[in-house]
């Protein structure tokens, strides 16, 4: 009897989602945290509960009684030590598989004296950190590689960036239906085994026995209904009318279509009728992937992603005769059991055809960089071909360049602003976009830089001063930046008055949020944020931007 391993077992609801080569990636991954409050500790919760393999806290805070209140990894026994031990302590106690480093250090500093330091780790959290260390992390990392998750919570107001240089992500997990069952004429025609297949079935119109006919696979329907209709018209249908035409064409080849008794099969004949008149193609995401010039300016230092690629490209061009390679993913039909594993090993064949031809094209082209032939293996080619249809890169940009008046993409916030918003109910004032906290985000960190303390802290706090004086900021970053709008005093107001404060229930969603993009990153599975997400907690709305 099949065993499971007591780690399986543990995290069983986990590896569902995303596998144990997922779960591999996560245990073998080493996060570094800078900051050590209620946002650090409420997303590196939501990392060892999984099973991360390992973080490291740098901070050099003392537990004091404020951190009781909105910090829930900080207990009595820890007031007066650092806040870096004892958050990794607590975290560690949920889950003693993860190891847990506290750096009694000054993150700032320690940006500054010795940027190599972050090199080492799989991805770097930064939290609630002045923009001057923030660029200076955010650069080294990105020259290394090196994901950075920022994350902060400032009164009302949550703040997440994702920055990395490229993130390939395979295993999309998309929801659509993205089968290909080459059954479209140009497809089929380079598909003897499966023309085949369907002829096999002869003229449907002389199944006589009920129960056959209602178990013929769609597929086939689709390739008889397609090549009946082509035969009569000289081409697939175009255009609406045509298709529903065509569509009522499967519908009259069913004994019976509508109500008791009706053939499923023909329900899903119609049902996929797109799949014979349209041919097959790639998301738009997806196709970008392919076209991108890292899939055809190979050099030595290309990685296997992009070799592999290109050897996808290759097949396309000239064994794949413009086709896709062969997906073994079909979906359930109504058809016999019999008929239906037929079918099912003719596409497995035929997938595994396809994939010795793109792993022969791979060997090549890494023969031609003069690289190791055996750098790639099959396992490598099987996955991407599997995935191929949800396949998608991500390139975020760094903080410097979102920063700088000469590279921020302001088409980004122009079409922001030109979005439509419904009005607000008469009598009562329109709630401020969420781009609006941004900016106001953007400003609170210019007044830092200009005066070493945040707007509505202080020994003398002064809101309306500091108030005025983040208008005057953001009305001149609106100038440079050639932003034509309104600024939002209403925003810049609420900044004062929250004073740089931690809350923990915006530092438990930012958490939570960076948590996800955190483990969507380390397995290079699902979409992680691309790039920007803000969270407006005075009005519970929030929206993600690239810029």
């Amino acid at each position: 009897m099949f065993e499971v391993s007591t780690h399986d077992q543990k995290f069983d609801r986990q590896m569902r989602l995303w596998g144990g080569h997922g779960q591999q990636k996560l245990e073998e991954a080493h996060i570094c945290c800078l900051g050590s409050g209620p946002t650090a500790s409420e997303c590196l919760k939501n990392l060892v509960l999984p099973n991360v393999g390992e973080f490291t806290i740098i901070d050099d805070a003392i537990t004091c009684e404020a951190d009781l209140g909105n910090n829930f990894f900080v207990d009595d026994n820890g007031l007066g030590k650092p806040r870096a031990g004892v958050v990794s302590e607590l975290l560690v106690e949920m889950n003693s598989s993860v190891k847990g480093n506290p750096v009694i250090k000054n993150p700032s500093e320690l940006i500054a004296s010795d940027p190599d330091f972050f090199k080492t780790f799989s991805l770097v959290i930064a939290c609630n950190l002045p923009q001057k260390s923030l660029h200076t992390l955010a650069m080294a990392c990105y020259n290394n590689n090196i994901p950075v998750v920022v994350l902060s919570a400032y009164g009302l107001l949550g703040y997440a960036r994702l920055q990395l240089p490229e993130h390939a992500v395979i295993e999309l997990h998309y929801e659509n239906d993205r089968y290909d069952l080459f059954v479209h004429p140009e497809q089929l025609g380079h598909f003897p085994e499966l023309k085949a297949y369907i002829d096999g079935f002869g003229n449907l119109d002389e199944i006589k026995d009920g129960m056959d006919h209602a178990h013929i696979p769609y597929i086939v329907i689709l390739s008889k209904a397609i090549d009946a209709w082509i035969a009569k018209e000289g081409s697939p249908p175009k255009g609406w009318d045509q298709q529903k035409l065509f569509k009522q064409s499967i519908k009259d080849m069913a004994n019976v279509y509508d109500g008791d008794g009706a053939e499923e099969n023909f329900i899903e004949a119609v049902e996929g009728a797109h799949r014979v008149y349209t041919k097959p193609s790639l998301e738009r995401l997806s196709q970008l992937v392919l076209d991108d010039p890292k899939a055809t300016n190979l050099t030595a230092n290309s990685d296997n992603f992009w070799i592999l690629i290109a050897a996808v490209k290759r097949y396309i061009a000239n064994e794949g005769k413009g086709c896709l390679p062969c997906s073994v993913k079909i979906p359930d039909m109504t058809s016999t059991p019999d008929s239906y594993v037929r079918l099912g090993q003719i596409y497995k064949t035929r997938a595994i055809r396809d994939e010795g031809l793109i792993y022969a094209h791979a060997k090549a082209i890494l023969s031609e960089l003069k690289m190791d032939g055996d750098s790639i293996s099959k396992e490598e080619v099987t996955y991407l071909v599997k995935n191929l249809r949800g396949v998608t890169i991500i390139r975020t940009g760094t903080l410097a360049e979102e920063c700088d008046a000469k590279t921020f993409k302001i088409e980004t916030v122009t079409d922001v602003f030109e979005d439509w918003v419904e009005p607000p109910p008469e009598g009562e004032k329109a709630v401020p976009r969420v781009i609006n906290w941004y900016f106001a985000y953007r400003v609170v960190h210019q007044f830092y830089s200009k005066n070493g303390r945040y707007p509505g802290t202080g020994s003398d706090v002064d809101v309306d001063s500091d108030s005025k004086e983040l208008i005057t900021l953001q009305t001149a970053l609106y100038t440079e930046l050639g932003i034509t709008e309104k600024v939002e005093e209403d925003c810049l107001r609420a900044m004062s008055r929250f004073g740089a404060t931690e809350i923990h229930n915006i530092a438990a969603f930012i958490g939570g949020v960076g948590s996800q993009i955190i483990l969507k990153t380390l397995i290079k599975q699902y979409l992680p944020l691309d790039n920007t997400f803000i969270f407006n907690g005075s009005h519970g709305a929030g929206q993600s931007f690239k810029f």
